[in-house]
């Protein structure tokens, strides 16, 4: 079960890559480089909407409109 627990969360997104917050309010997260940071995030989020339009692409090919 925890083998499949591990599969579900690492094929769904996970969106606090996306959440920055403030350094007053959360003094523990620190951004060294945010070219880096920001390269990361946006090929992260490129990445899961091309592999979603790729599965619909798949599973409404067939289909006829």
């Amino acid at each position: 079960m925890q083998t499949v627990a591990k599969f579900v969360i690492g094929l769904l997104p996970n969106f606090s890559n996306f959440d920055v917050k403030n350094p007053i309010i959360n003094p523990t997260q620190q951004i060294e480089n945010t070219t880096f940071y920001t390269v990361t995030v946006i090929g992260y989020g490129l990445l899961y909407i091309a592999g979603f339009l790729i599965v619909g692409m798949l599973i409404f090919d067939k289909r006829e409109v």
